[in-house]
């Protein structure tokens, strides 16, 4: 991975299904004797705690400025329309958040994701790393 934007980079798998991404967790959370960064502690069998999320009712939360924001798609609007429907049939709590600074979001990120790429790929400045003519004036 080449470092963009550290505080916003995020490495990790992309997976079919909750299932194979559990499993994927139990293997790469915990020690690591190469990474002394991480956590020492040990790690749950996180594919049995999901086996129970089926049995417990949980309490689910939603950007409702994002749900009522003119430029999301109809299609996109609907969809989730239905999935909080199925979420509260079978017994969970959905219920919308307020985020006011939500249209914020965007602006934000371009700035931060610049200055920090700017200082990031500084290092690539074509004398440490990529082709460097030798000639005083290299043209095509």
């Amino acid at each position: 991975m080449l470092a963009y934007a550290s505080s916003f980079d995020q490495i990790g798998p992309l997976t079919n299904n909750v299932e194979d991404a559990v499993l994927l967790l139990e293997i790469m959370a915990g020690k690591d004797e190469y990474d002394s960064t991480l956590s020492q502690k040990e790690v749950p069998n996180y594919f049995e705690e999901y086996a129970k999320v089926d049995t417990r009712k949980l309490r689910i939360a939603y950007i409702k400025e994002c749900i009522e924001h003119t430029g999301l798609d109809p299609e996109i609007k609907a969809q989730l329309g239905k999935t909080i429907a199925s979420l509260k049939s079978k017994g969970h709590v959905v219920e919308p958040v307020s985020f006011p600074f939500i249209d914020y979001a965007v602006p934000t990120y371009y700035v931060l994701t610049t200055a920090e790429a700017s200082s990031n790929l500084s290092r690539y400045n074509g004398i440490n790393y990529g082709y460097r003519c030798q000639r005083p004036r290299c043209g095509l």
